[in-house]
């Protein structure tokens, strides 16, 4: 397996698209440092593992409270970060993407500030579905899918075995201590503590299994070891040889009380025991403060006042006891039949009708007849006017009828046979006559002409002349319009003049009637509306007068009222209150006035019947008046608060009310009580420490056997992680005793493994035991890692496709590395199986190591100077 190419555009310092092609088995980065060579390894390392580790390990450096403009490796702030890794395995290839949107509301969503340093959860993860769109300018998704971790991890076949929890080693915890060696953080291993280099070493022992166990086992021998404790301390806390032989007494005979059996705390935990024990105590000491403090006299006092208080001084009793004589059954049926005639306006509107409804017909002709003379006086066309005179005929004299049709019937012959002309004097002559009876109603002397206005001096004058001109106007008629007038004349004598005067005399001695309220009358009539009159006997004396309308109507229903109303000395207040208490029992509070002989100092406050006008004030003041003597009472039942006081109900409960009962207990008898109970409660404890020591034997065993278990377990997986890291110390010896360069102290580094914790040093071979990082100089540390670096390479093959050794300028310390022994140990021991990926800052050394390899192996080395290939200069 190798690296074939890498893609980087937009990212850190490359800006513009940049291939890089590790198609050689050795490739060599040169250059001056500034110009990308970390660049390329930070892309190996973000593409595999998802981050870059150096940023982890300085993210102390900066506080990162606020937001970031950018990430720190984007180079265009408006231009998408793509970087891509091509591995090749065979026939098998696998492209991993990682790629930022420019857009940054379309990136993956972050927790915390963004574009933190160590933020590289924006990058999005994919793998390139075709190789032959590797070297395409823009990303576009179609042409990738999502990618999962572990399919990297799996792409390369780590020989590593599952744990039973599930977990696995990945790329991750390898790529760092066998593939990469950086530039900043070359001793990154050496600096960790001695038991966390075991730990990153754990992977390679392959002890996940036995650990998992030796976990196991650890935690069950810690809990039984915890039980184990917990059971020591519980038997010497319920352990007691105090005296048990307090005898049992009972307290209260004849009650269930729960502190006073004789079994206590059977069949039930130590633990429900001690709390029912604890409210046992509790109930007795509340028990010994009340009997101390409780007095029976005062309790009685007390409870006399609380009932006078709330029962005989209760607003609703009080109001019973002064009304009592009007609750008796006659009396308040009296007054009720009273105010419900006087409550239900309904039933007296019937009943005021009912006095009228004999008189309905009569006033509905009367109102009839009214309106046809109302009708008959607003015609002002004389014969429209004789039309309409039959109807009245017939109310004026029926027997005058026919006579008038006939007239009607001659007068109408007579008009056949006069032309025009003569009608018209006859209407004039009608007219004048008309105007001439109206003219000698008016009560002014006046002797000016009504026609013409002409003054005849005297009245005389003026009559004789009116009647010379009708006498000339008559002389112009014809025999039949003489005789037609004289039938007009006759019909106003003998109809028109009787009738008026009767209209008028009629309309003198009749008034019409409210149509509403005749239409009252015609509904009752109609409905027949029936109701007892007899309850009505109390107005048989009432005086009626006439009702001719609505107003009316409403007049006399309250005068109606007014006269039930006096019918009784009781106020409708007062009624309303005897309905409300008549439905309530006072038993209770009788016979409290029994028990305290005050039911006759009670009957001076009782209303009498034959009081005139009882009002609601009255009852008030005779409330007031019993208020005054009741609290005057309550003086002779005055208590003391604190003795008298049973907020829990003792007295009753325990006592039967009975103070008697009462002071036959003494305070020692309580007390004696609560020594039984904890007498009890130790029996218990001791039965139940017996119950624990047998099972704290088990446990006891239990825990032996746990504890030998884990030595044996603990003890073989140390013998044998230092077993295994003994393969390592002969390598790792003899490269750095090759290629660390003038060192005083001895010719290589020992490794050394503590048997008891497994831990790892590195030694010198002097007869110090302190490790390198006390001894020697930062570049020579720098050695010492690669040379450890090497040597697991060489030691354990976790992987045949992870045979790829990046290291980040190796002879960069000079001084520190022996050069020529550095190529041969790369040229003789790697140069064969793995891919290297080395960089450096001086051209000459990356010759010189190109011509060793490829003289030996007969393989091209490439050299990529990278401030040419990404800058051209």
């Amino acid at each position: 397996m190798k690296i074939n190419k890498i893609y980087i555009k937009n990212f850190k310092g490359i800006k513009n698209k940049q291939i890089v092609d590790f198609s050689e088995h050795t490739t060599f980065l040169t250059g001056p440092n500034g110009f990308g060579k970390t660049t390329i390894y930070d892309v190996i390392e973000l593409c595999l593992t998802g981050k870059i580790h150096r940023t982890y390990i300085k993210k102390d450096v900066t506080s990162d409270r606020k937001d970031y403009v950018k990430p720190y490796y984007q180079n265009d702030v408006s231009k998408e970060v793509l970087i891509k890794l091509w591995l090749q395995n065979g026939e098998k290839n696998l492209i991993i993407t990682r790629y930022l949107n420019a857009d940054e509301s379309s990136r993956p969503s972050v927790d915390g500030k963004k574009n933190k340093p160590t933020d590289f959860d924006s990058l999005e993860k994919f793998k390139q579905i075709n190789i032959e769109n590797f070297e395409d300018e823009n990303f576009v998704e179609s042409q990738y899918t999502q990618l999962e971790q572990n399919e990297i991890t799996d792409f390369f076949e780590l020989k590593f075995e599952k744990s039973k929890k599930g977990e696995e080693y990945k790329i991750d915890d390898v790529y760092m201590l066998f593939n990469y060696l950086q530039q900043e953080e070359t001793t990154y291993f050496l600096k960790q503590k001695e038991k966390d280099r075991k730990d990153n070493l754990g992977f390679l022992f392959q002890t996940n299994e036995q650990e998992e166990k030796l976990e196991n086992i650890k935690n069950h021998y810690k809990k039984f070891e915890n039980i184990q404790g917990e059971l020591e301390l519980k038997i010497s806390q319920l352990k007691n040889k105090n005296d048990l032989s307090i005898s049992y007494k009972n307290l209260f005979e004849n009650k269930e009380i729960d502190f006073d059996s004789e079994k206590l705390f059977l069949d039930i935990s130590e633990e429900e025991a001690l709390q029912k024990k604890e409210q046992y105590i509790k109930d007795i000491d509340s028990l010994i403060e009340f009997i101390e403090n409780f007095s029976p006299t005062e309790y009685k006092k007390r409870k006399v006042s609380e009932k006078i208080n709330n029962q005989l001084k209760e607003e609703t009793f009080t109001q019973y006891l002064i009304l009592n004589t009007f609750l008796e059954k006659e009396e308040f049926d009296k007054t009720k039949n009273i105010y419900d005639i006087f409550s239900n306006s309904n039933l007296l509107y019937c009943y005021i009708l009912q006095q009228f409804l004999p008189k309905y017909l009569d006033m509905k002709t009367k109102n009839e007849n009214l309106i046809k003379f109302e009708n008959y006086a607003k015609i002002k066309e004389y014969d429209k006017k004789l039309e309409s005179l039959k109807t009245i005929v017939a109310i004026w004299d029926k027997t005058q009828i026919t006579f008038y049709e006939q007239t009607i019937k001659n007068r109408e012959s007579l008009i056949s046979g006069v032309d025009t002309v003569e009608k018209i004097l006859i209407e004039i002559i009608k007219a004048r006559n008309a105007l001439n009876k109206e003219f000698e109603k008016s009560p002014k002397k006046d002797n000016h002409c009504p026609y013409c206005g002409y003054d005849w001096k005297t009245a005389k004058d003026l009559d004789d002349n009116f009647k010379d001109r009708e006498n000339i106007l008559k002389e112009l008629l014809d025999v039949q319009s003489s005789e037609l007038l004289e039938m007009d004349k006759k019909i106003n004598d003998d109809f028109i003049n009787p009738i008026n005067k009767f209209i008028e005399e009629y309309q003198k001695k009749n008034q019409k009637v409210d149509e509403n309220f005749l239409s009252l009358l015609d509904k009752l009539k109609d409905n027949e509306v029936s109701f007892d009159l007899s309850i009505f006997s109390s107005l048989n004396n009432y005086i009626w007068k006439n009702i001719k309308s609505i107003e009316e109507l409403e007049k006399t229903l309250s005068s109606l009222k007014k006269e039930i109303k006096n019918q009784t000395n009781i106020s409708y207040e007062i009624f309303e209150i005897l309905q409300k208490i008549k439905i309530k029992s006072f038993q209770t509070q009788i016979d409290l006035l029994n028990e305290l002989k005050l039911d006759d100092e009670f009957k001076k406050f009782i209303i009498k019947s034959d009081d005139k006008n009882i009002t609601k004030d009255l009852l008030q003041r005779k409330q007031k008046d019993l208020f005054e003597f009741l609290d005057n009472k309550l003086l002779e039942y005055k208590y003391d608060e604190i003795k008298s006081e049973d907020i829990n109900n003792y007295f009753e409960k325990y006592f039967e009310l009975s103070k008697d009962i009462f002071e036959k207990y003494k305070k020692q008898d309580f007390i004696d009580k609560k020594s039984y109970i904890n007498t009890q409660l130790q029996i218990k404890q001791n039965e139940i420490a017996k119950l624990f020591e047998i099972r704290k034997e088990k446990i006891d065993k239990i825990v032996n056997k746990l504890k030998d278990l884990k030595d044996i377990y603990s003890n073989e997986i140390k013998a044998y992680k230092v077993d295994m890291t003994e393969k390592i110390k002969i390598p790792f010896f003899i490269y750095t005793a090759k290629i660390l360069q003038n060192y005083q102290q001895g010719m290589g580094i020992f490794i050394d493994t503590n048997v008891k914790t497994s831990a790892i040093r590195f030694l010198t071979p002097t007869d110090s035991d302190h490790d390198v990082m006390h001894h020697l100089s930062s570049g020579q540390l720098a050695v010492v890692s690669l040379a450890f670096c090497l040597a697991i390479n060489k030691t354990y093959n976790i992987s045949p496709n992870l045979k790829i050794l990046a290291i980040d300028d190796p002879i960069q310390e000079m001084d520190a590395l022996n050069i020529h022994s550095f190529i041969e140990l790369i040229k003789n021991e790697f140069a064969k199986d793995y891919q290297l990926i080395f960089s450096t800052h001086n051209d000459m050394n990356a010759i010189y190591m190109k011509y060793k390899i490829e003289n030996f192996y007969e393989k091209s080395v490439k050299v990529i100077n990278v401030q040419k290939e990404f800058f051209g200069v």
